[in-house]
């Protein structure tokens, strides 16, 4: 089985404690889905041959500085801003888990 995602609503991810960002498909319609990827990759492949910091490979692509500042990148990068809502899942599945569990005995 299979399903397409038409619309997702971030407003809940948004008002999470600490979250920065929310960064969806949608964004990638302002640039471009391969377009997007291609800026990203080659800021990769800069940061590593050329020792930089990621941050500032991302900064020196044309596709990127001309849609987001300094500051909008650098939030983007922080794992705070997407890693920070992970122990909330994983304590709602282990709920959810110790719930079966405990059905079964």
């Amino acid at each position: 089985a299979h399903a397409r995602i038409r619309s997702i609503d971030t407003a809940r991810a948004v008002a999470l404690p600490g979250m920065k960002a929310v960064v969806t498909g949608a964004d990638s319609r302002q640039t471009g889905r391969q377009q997007a990827h291609d800026a990203v990759y080659e800021a990769a492949q800069a940061a590593f041959l050329e020792g930089l910091p990621f941050a500032d490979a991302l900064a020196a692509e044309p596709d990127v500085s001309a849609r987001l500042t300094r500051d909008q990148i650098e939030a983007l990068l922080d794992p705070t801003g997407y890693t920070g809502v992970c122990s909330l899942f994983a304590e709602r599945g282990a709920a959810q888990a110790r719930a079966v569990a405990a059905s079964l005995r």
